[in-house]
């Protein structure tokens, strides 16, 4: 059969079944809903016709307490019309016999026309309460009742609120009963009694059979909004769909009112069978509606599903042999692989082992082996069983190790010195991580090797190397210390005889070249004291036995007297010394002597190797993060940048045009890059030959004296 007849014939089918499950779901919806409102309508009725009964049974009962509240006020009543002096024994007595007779009154008393208003002059009940008497006299609806009875009204009734009397909460019932003299009719008082409304409407045990009622309601048809006693669950919540609410009225007669009891039935007051009938007859008719559609839907889901299975079978088919050739793939791919990591394993150049956590080779490859001295893998996984005690020099180191692992998992570089199978120590290099399972615990570590001998060895070596050089420039320094106070004193002598020379104090010198010479050994003197001094800073600072005397300094006035001494000297070379200093220029917290040497180094060296007719600008500023910068910019030769670190280290000499002219001690620089440093600061220089250098100091800002604390 051609394919789109095939699928044709498909859809055919696909919609007769979904009409035919849909016209018995419509079906079945139809029957469920008639079924229900029938047997609803039944419900009610029935449900109307127990309300009926139980609603006349519950009324009789609450007439019946309202006479005998009535019949008891009476029969007080009656009491004092008959005798004109009752004593409270005797009053007490009659009314223990009418309350013993019946738990409908609450209270009973009887008010004397010439006491006037509520005043009770008689009282007995089964609620009188302390202080009761003062709520009773003080009440104003009491004393508008009793006051409607002694003008010779039959009945008086009210309805009051209990907690004002010293009663429970809720409403009374008061009656009131004039009392008339039997000889002549006239009215001598008023008998009253009270009923509580849960007294005279709530249901007793053996009084009222159990009611179809779930709900009941008092109210007078004068104001039919107030509820004066409610009894029972609120109607709004009453199960209204399946049946119900049903509702019967009956009348009250208290005197001169008449009340209405509203009663509402609903089905939960039935029993359950009938009760929920409608319900079930509803749930009933939807569950075969239900499980008649989903047979008919599972019946048709299930022939399309073999239609389906015998067309997919096929796929599946082809798609389990696709799997099946790729498995033979990935499988050749994880052979390939695994042979890969194998030759990498066993050819590594660094060792890579497993251990237990309690310190025994799990595995080792052949690297490891000829690290540790062994011949195989196998051989190293027998012999360290324990490589805490066989392997490690120290155990401590092992523990170590292991407190690290766990603490953070992986540890990179720890070195440790271990034992080679011959004998002979050597140091390796570890980097290890814990391997865990899925729940946290530990299973093995694992990591690579390196053996770190030589590496030690020569870091030892150059350990050594810088203590013996540490040694050799400390033995420098104190011998340039020594020779340097050796030298001073004989060339003291030699500079103040060239000055007795120079200028002739003890004579003339006889020839004018007498005194030339001694210009000469003067000056010569002058560099030779200047460079022993220097020297003797830079040894003191090289020993750390330099220390600063600060004290705040007008940092402007130093720069400027350094200005004037080289002025001199600048002057001799044709060369302008320019100064930019703000005026509100802060001092500094500095030792003085060394500020005026750094700034005089500085300026002395920018004329030394400025050309004829070039500048120097010295300048100093405030800097945004408060530290203080003085600069030196000249427009000399400049320093090549290969030369920067030999023109800042001691006694390097730079090779320029000026170097004949120039020649100095090679001391100034580091000399004040030392000083600088002592201060906290920095030195730096900025150059380049041909265009000038730039040299920069920075003090910090706790040395600024508006930061000085």
């Amino acid at each position: 059969m051609p394919a789109h007849r095939q699928r044709g014939r498909q859809r055919g089918r696909t919609g007769w079944a979904r009409h035919t499950t849909l016209a018995v779901i419509i079906v079945g919806l139809i029957v469920s809903v008639t079924i229900f409102f029938a047997v609803r309508e039944q419900t009610i009725a029935h449900l109307a016709d127990n309300l009926e009964v139980q609603a006349g049974r519950t009324t009789e009962t609450i007439q019946r307490r309202i006479r005998t509240v009535e019949d008891a006020v009476r029969a007080v009543s009656g009491l004092f019309g008959a005798s004109g002096a009752v004593t409270p024994e005797r009053f007490s007595g009659f009314i223990d016999h009418i309350l013993s007779e019946g738990k409908d009154v609450d209270l009973l008393f009887w008010a004397p026309v010439p006491a006037g208003g509520a005043a009770a002059s008689y009282t007995a009940g089964s609620r009188v309460m302390p202080g009761q008497l003062a709520a009773l006299e003080s009440s104003p609806d009491l004393r508008v009742l009793i006051a409607a009875a002694q003008t010779g009204r039959p009945l008086a009734t009210a309805v009051v609120d209990g907690s004002s009397l010293g009663m429970a909460d809720g409403r009374v019932l008061a009656v009131a009963v004039p009392t008339r003299q039997s000889r002549d009719g006239a009215v001598t008082g008023a008998a009253v009694g009270l009923a509580a409304f849960d007294t005279l409407f709530r249901r007793r045990s053996g009084d009222v059979p159990e009611a179809a009622a779930s709900s009941l309601k008092i109210y007078d048809p004068q104001a039919p909004d107030i509820t004066l006693y409610g009894l029972g669950a609120d109607p709004a919540t009453q199960p209204t769909m399946l049946a119900g609410p049903v509702i019967f009225h009956s009348k009250l007669a208290l005197g001169d009112r008449v009340w209405i009891a509203q009663f509402q039935g609903t089905v939960l007051k039935l029993p359950p069978l009938l009760a929920f009938a409608p319900a079930g007859t509803l749930f009933g008719s939807l569950i075969l509606t239900a499980v008649l559609a989903a047979y008919l839907n599972t019946t048709q889901r299930r022939a399309r599903d073999v239609r389906a299975l015998a067309s997919s079978l096929k796929r599946a088919n082809h798609e389990l042999q696709r799997r099946i050739d790729e498995h033979y793939r990935t499988a050749a791919a994880l052979g390939d692989s695994e042979r890969k990591y194998r030759d990498i394993y066993e050819n590594a150049v660094e060792g890579i082992f497993q251990t237990s956590p309690d310190g025994r080779m799990l595995s080792a490859n052949p690297a490891l082996a000829r690290i540790y001295g062994y011949e195989t893998p196998e051989e190293v996984l027998e012999a360290l069983q324990d490589v805490s005690r066989h392997l490690y020099v120290d155990p401590s180191s092992r523990a170590e190790f292991v407190r690290l692992l766990e603490q953070q998992d992986i540890i990179y570089s720890f070195e440790s010195e271990i034992v080679r199978k011959d004998g002979r120590r050597i140091w390796i290099d570890e980097t290890a991580r814990a391997v865990r399972d899925g729940a946290g615990r530990l299973l093995y570590y694992e990591g690579k090797v390196e053996d770190v001998t030589e590496r030690k060895a020569a870091e030892e070596t150059m350990r050594q190397a810088k203590e013996q050089a540490d040694l050799a420039n400390r033995a420098k320094t104190e011998f340039l210390a020594n020779m340097s106070h050796e030298l001073r004193t004989p060339l003291n002598a030699v500079i103040g005889f060239s000055e007795i020379i120079m200028e002739e104090m003890f004579g003339p010198a006889g020839r004018p070249e007498y005194v030339e010479y001694a210009h000469d050994i003067h000056d010569s003197g002058r560099l030779l004291l200047e460079l022993i001094n220097d020297i003797l800073d830079m040894s003191k600072i090289e020993a750390g036995k330099k220390e600063l005397q600060d004290s705040v300094i007008d940092i402007g006035r130093v720069m400027m007297s350094s200005v004037r001494l080289v002025h001199p000297r600048a002057q001799l070379g044709n060369v302008t010394i320019e100064v930019d200093l703000p005026p509100d220029l802060p001092a500094v917290r500095a030792e003085e002597l060394s500020m005026k040497q750094i700034i005089t180094n500085l300026l002395t060296n920018a004329v030394k190797f400025t050309p004829e007719g070039g500048k120097v600008l010295l300048s100093a500023r405030i800097e945004t993060d408060g530290w203080m910068t003085m600069t030196v910019v000249d427009t000399g030769i400049g320093i090549a940048p290969e030369d920067m670190d030999k023109a800042l280290a001691p006694f390097g000499q730079i090779e320029s045009s000026l170097s004949s002219k120039t020649q100095g001690t090679g001391l100034g620089l580091p000399l004040a890059q030392a000083l600088v440093q002592l201060h906290g600061g920095t030195l730096d220089l900025e150059s380049s030959p041909g265009s000038g250098t730039t040299a920069t100091i920075r003090l910090p800002a706790d040395r600024v004296s508006r930061n000085v604390a």
